[in-house]
């Protein structure tokens, strides 16, 4: 299985380069306001590689694409971590010493017309609950977008992507039973704002 990843990661990116070109003809005249188009999807993201990207890049260019979303996906680390954007919620603090080797490649992609409007895969839902009282964990999250967050500025990018889709049925993001409100309950919600503010505003591109 692991010896026909590549081709399969490979054969997906040549696909989808194929079908928007074959798209590119469909597009109506551009008129006044300029949409971008701007492509998410397992071919863009978890099976592929920002290698995988830029072998293809030029076949892009060929098509009406701006821009894809990006993720992280099992970038090794010296402690044996494989750094993914899937568990960022969870990992321990992420380094950005683990992750700027991949600003030159970023940087080659995003220079292509078709890769100028690129996001990286950011916050996305836990698979385990996360207290939002917890101040520490919401300040290793923090962290850890703000390192995300740092690697799209510097690469090119255009900014962070949110998936909150609740694939682990955690209900995060909606107040479960036996929570107290945020007015009545101001640490719940300072936790996460306290976190969040002052170590990703700086690194989220602008």
């Amino acid at each position: 299985m692991n010896m026909r990843l590549p081709i399969l990661k490979a054969h997906s990116i040549a696909f989808a380069a194929a079908s928007l070109a074959l798209a590119a003809a469909a597009l109506p005249p551009k008129g006044a306001i300029e949409k971008k188009i701007i492509a998410f999807g397992w071919e863009f993201g978890q099976v592929s590689t920002i290698s995988n990207l830029l072998l293809y890049a030029d076949a892009f260019d060929a098509t009406p694409l701006d821009g894809v979303g990006i993720m992280l996906s099992e970038i090794p680390c010296t402690d044996g971590l494989l750094l993914s954007t899937r568990h960022i919620m969870h990992d321990r603090p992420w380094k950005y010493s683990e992750v700027s080797h991949l600003v030159p490649q970023l940087k080659s992609l995003t220079a292509h017309r078709s890769m100028r409007e690129c996001f990286i895969g950011s916050l996305r839902s836990p698979t385990n609950h996360i207290d939002w009282a917890d101040d520490a964990a919401w300040a290793r999250i923090a962290n850890n977008l703000a390192v995300t967050a740092r690697l799209a500025k510097e690469g090119g990018l255009r900014g962070l992507s949110i998936d909150h889709e609740d694939y682990f049925r955690q209900e995060q993001y909606f107040r479960q039973s036996g929570e107290c409100r945020s007015t009545n309950c101001p640490r719940s919600s300072a936790a996460a704002d306290a976190s969040f503010s002052p170590a990703c505003s700086a690194s989220i591109p602008t």
